[in-house]
């Protein structure tokens, strides 16, 4: 049976040091050292790793396991519990100046150090889950602040768009011509088509930091599936940009591009149209956007080029994080949500994105998802910020 512990031994009497680790075999702990000075308990901490130290509070004749534990406390976050042969109250004070998670007594029984080890893990334990939620706390908190401080200032400039695009309409229906209101209507449509792409950002990163995402594979005919979404995005196209659609056949012939693929289709659209979308925007006009599809029975790829703006070396580490955004992008509107949306959605499929960029040149995305099989298809992952 594997130890369900591992434990580190300071203590500088010899013989209890080696009964201490006779009686710790024997409850089925496991002993990653034994040292008798503070200088070496550091360096076994570091090395070692363990689960929980055992320390005793005089090492050769002075209070140095005190000193030692509040060093050790500030680096690794490992529970300490003190072993000493003194009671008295000033010892005892002393001790909990560096909040240990137990004190025991010598001498000691077997059931007096099992207990102290199992109340301090469980103690620690509890602490570690107790900080992990205060971080997500403080982490979701955060992330509110950003949410907030994007609708008010992404939201703006839309939204101002589609009032002054009305106000003209309804005061001076007389005084503009056909063609200014076909330019005002626009205007107002490609407004409100980015304030739609930027709350469905929004919605689905704030779902994503709430709850679980189930990932839900069905059988989607895939040239289809991203034409239609290609064929949307040329009716909100507004410079023109050409998008090819190719699709590489396999030569297994089990995997041709007449049988369906099993993906999430929900999830798919995110991948698919924030990639494009995200094409479109950085591209100048008129310019060339690839999209390839290929899969076998295994695999599903898909890849998005483009001959955009590129991504600077210094910004590539950092691109899929929430609210992130290269430093060239200049006047060029966004709201940092894109590419995290994307990888997102691909985790929640097990599948995996990279990406090849040179300024000026253009950024390729390749996307290798899972070509899920029935008896796997539903996998609930969670969406970590």
């Amino acid at each position: 049976m594997q130890p369900s512990l591992q434990i580190l031994v300071v203590e500088d009497e010899p013989i209890i040091a080696m009964d201490l680790r006779r009686r710790l075999l024997h409850l089925n702990y496991g002993v990653v050292g034994i040292t008798d000075s503070a200088e070496a308990a550091i360096a076994l901490v570091e090395e070692t790793r363990p689960d929980l130290i055992l320390m005793d509070i005089c090492l050769n004749g002075v209070m140095a396991g005190i000193d030692i534990a509040d060093q050790i406390r500030s680096i690794h976050n490992v529970p300490i519990i003190f072993l000493t042969a003194h009671g008295d109250p000033t010892t005892f004070e002393q001790a909990k100046t560096v909040s240990p998670f137990g004190y025991v007594i010598k001498p000691f029984s077997n059931k007096d150090l099992i207990t102290t080890i199992e109340i301090a893990m469980s103690k620690y334990q509890a602490e570690t889950a107790i900080q992990k939620a205060l971080e997500r706390e403080r982490e979701l908190n955060q992330l509110k602040s950003q949410f907030i401080g994007l609708v008010s200032h992404e939201f703006r400039t839309p939204l101002s768009i589609i009032s002054i695009t009305l106000d003209m309409l309804e005061n001076y229906p007389n005084q503009l011509t056909e063609t200014k209101r076909r330019t005002y209507l626009h205007q107002a449509q490609s407004a409100l088509d980015h304030l739609r792409e930027m709350l469905e950002d929004v919605l689905i990163m704030n779902e994503s930091t709430t709850r679980e995402i189930s990932c839900y594979p069905v059988a989607i005919q895939l040239e289809e599936f991203c034409q239609k979404i290609i064929d949307e995005m040329k009716t909100v196209n507004p410079h023109n940009h050409h998008i090819q659609l190719t699709v590489i056949s396999s030569k297994s012939p089990a995997a041709t591009e007449n049988i369906p693929v099993l993906l999430d289709p929900k999830l798919t659209k995110h991948i698919v149209t924030n990639l494009l979308l995200n094409a479109l925007k950085y591209s100048p006009p008129a310019s060339q956007i690839e999209v390839e599809l290929s899969h076998t029975e295994a695999e599903v790829r898909l890849v998005v080029k483009d001959e955009g703006i590129g991504i600077p070396p210094e910004d590539q580490a950092n691109l899929f994080k929430l609210f992130y955004r290269a430093s060239n992008v200049g006047t060029i509107q966004g709201t940092g949500l894109g590419l995290a949306i994307v990888k997102q959605c691909i985790d929640a499929h097990n599948g995996y994105i990279s990406f090849e960029s040179q300024l000026g040149k253009g950024t390729t995305f390749t996307v290798r998802l899972p070509n899920c099989q029935p008896a796997t298809i539903e996998t609930t992952v969670p969406w970590a910020s």
